[in-house]
């Protein structure tokens, strides 16, 4: 199955006064390559469909369906699921971390930890749902696990090779000037990006006023989804009128380092960097709490509806998946992606961008690599100029 790929070409504008151009070319085909297919089918293409947050998809497709057919999965399938979306964003994170920002600052690629990342996901997988297909209906989970090796092995390379302390103790920090003093004294690109930015005078960079994607009851955005006929809002989502933001970011306004940063920052470069690597350390022990917790009550059954919907936090951002069943077969499926919010035309990354005020190009130019790479396609970007 050939993924739904594409690319996200960025121009940059030349002249003051002028915008930003985002041209994206991804491929948004989703609803014709499952229309007609039978559920088990469609569960089995949709992971294959994408290249990145292949879980996070998977899982919220299994959601929207077992909405739509009103058979929702246990409590243990729910919470190892959720489990295994978690490790993704770990994974989805160092290789931004590990591969794009060496490259980014003109160093190799860190690979070596990678593939121990993927393993993880792998085996956490096989410990989950030994028996069974982990994103099919009527799954079972396997008996849950008094420790999880996975977790404490993420927990080892996160201090190895991003922060060089427990990482349950670096996001316990809560101003700037630990974490500049943090930066001056450990290795490994984390470390050094963060001073780099900070020395560059390019903290603030990006700062705009683009809203956060609020709480939105799955119901109605699927009420929103299933008008959308010709696909439009799919391509160029709007909330309340407005372009809005769903990120790292997004999610970790309320943690004490990212509310400092905001206020001295606002939602700049150093800001969105940050909080990747916030996020990125609070997953074990978010992971844990989640594999600690006792099974709430059983779902009930629902009556059957035809038309599911279900939303998922990936790495990226917000995900939604709707569905329609007729039958035993999909008559229409639609899938929103936090790339499509985020890189609106008029979205956080053109207005970011916009605000850039470095008068050399290749300056500005690197910053606003490092600000796409900060707000995260799930796709490949090309950043250029346009014509004066």
């Amino acid at each position: 199955m050939t993924p739904l790929e594409g690319q996200i070409r960025i121009e940059l504008a030349r002249v003051r006064g002028s915008r930003t151009c985002i041209e994206n070319k991804r491929a948004l085909g989703a609803s014709a390559l499952l229309r007609g297919k039978t559920i088990a089918q469609a569960l089995e293409i949709i992971p294959l469909l994408f290249n990145v947050c292949g879980m996070a998809q998977a899982y919220t497709a299994c959601r929207a369906t077992e909405s739509a057919l009103g058979q929702p999965a246990t409590p243990a399938v729910q919470k190892a699921r959720e489990l295994l979306v978690l490790m993704e964003w770990a994974r989805e994170h160092l290789a931004r971390i590990l591969i794009d920002w060496p490259r980014l600052f003109g160093q190799a690629s860190n690979v070596h930890a990678l593939p121990d990342i993927g393993s993880l996901l792998a085996q956490l997988r096989t410990r989950l749902f030994p028996h069974n297909r982990a994103f099919a209906l009527n799954a079972k989970a396997g008996p849950s696990a008094a420790d999880m090796p996975e977790i404490e092995r993420l927990e080892s390379v996160l201090e190895n090779e991003i922060y060089h302390m427990p990482p349950q103790r670096w996001v316990q920090m809560d101003d700037i000037q630990a974490l500049i003093d943090w930066s001056c004294k450990v290795p490994g690109i984390a470390a050094e990006s963060i001073r780099r930015i900070y020395d560059a005078g390019w903290a603030s960079q990006g700062r705009c006023d683009v809203p956060a994607l609020p709480p939105v009851p799955a119901g109605e955005m699927c009420a929103v989804l299933d008008a959308d006929i010709e696909g439009n809002f799919i391509c160029q989502p709007t909330w309340a009128t407005q372009p809005r933001e769903t990120s790292s970011y997004t999610r970790q306004r309320q943690h004490p380092l990212i509310a400092a940063l905001d206020g001295k920052f606002g939602n700049g470069l150093l800001t969105r960097w940050v909080a990747r690597l916030v996020e990125l350390a609070e997953l074990p022990g978010r992971m844990r709490r989640i594999a600690d917790s006792l099974p709430t009550a059983a779902a009930e059954g629902g009556t059957p509806a035809t038309t599911g919907h279900a939303q998922t936090e990936a790495a990226r951002g917000r995900l939604y998946h709707f569905v329609d069943i007729e039958g035993e077969r999909i008559s229409n499926y639609r899938i929103l992606a936090p790339t499509e919010w985020n890189f609106h035309p008029a979205g956080v990354v053109a207005e970011a961008l916009d605000k850039l005020s470095l008068a050399v190009p290749n300056e500005k130019r690197f910053v606003a690599e490092l600000l796409v790479n900060a707000i995260d396609p799930c796709v490949d970007c090309r950043v250029e100029y346009g014509h004066a």
